[in-house]
């Protein structure tokens, strides 16, 4: 993430202009997502009774299952007096909803949006998945782009910013968390026995 401090409104809204300069009005700062160290120091100032290994196979599964994004970090380390079970159940309900207000986004955005938004979350890549010309599902993408609903990862590759949109629209949250959970003991096979 990219953000600009400048002491000018406008030079800000000069700036986000994808044909304007940008001259000594500012700066722009680069934000880098934290480590896995820096998130295995929170979990452990969050949890300081937990045993590390147990901290650290807990650290690792939200790690994969959120791809590294601090938000969906949030919401699903919220209250550290739920139980487990407790935490992915307000998870889940939060991410439903948010997966269905992500969806009448895309559709207010463009008339391909919510199918685009919807084949995306299921991995299909957008050009073979929606008909509708090559043309329209560039103008759906650039919108769902512009508002935050999807990041490109490559060339015709797409993907939905908030990683767990996806399994909560397509009512596969239960098997998101439990092949996090497999891929945690199936790197570290000892994490099983304990």
């Amino acid at each position: 993430m990219r953000i600009c401090l400048c002491g000018r409104r406008e030079a800000a809204e000069e700036a986000r202009r994808e044909s304007a300069a940008f001259y000594s009005d500012g700066i722009w700062l680069t934000i880098t997502p934290p480590t896995k160290d820096v998130w295995q120091y929170v979990a452990r100032a969050a949890w300081p009774t937990l045993e590390p290994d147990t901290l650290q196979r807990g650290v690792d599964q939200i790690l994969k299952l959120t791809h590294g994004q601090p938000s969906t970090i949030a919401v699903l380390a919220q209250d550290v007096s739920l139980t487990p079970l407790e935490a992915e159940q307000r998870a889940a309900e939060e991410f439903t909803a948010a997966a269905k207000a992500s969806l009448e986004h895309a559709r207010s955005l463009h008339r391909l949006g919510a199918h685009l938004f919807y084949e995306i979350a299921q991995g299909q890549r957008p050009y073979s998945a929606v008909p509708g010309g090559k043309t329209e599902v560039t103008r759906a993408l650039s919108a769902l782009r512009a508002a935050g609903l999807l990041m490109s990862s490559g060339r015709g590759r797409w993907r939905l910013t908030e990683p767990l949109i996806g399994p909560a629209l397509l009512g596969s949250w239960h098997d998101a968390l439990d092949k996090a959970q497999r891929d945690s003991f199936d790197e570290d096979p000892d994490l099983m026995a304990r």
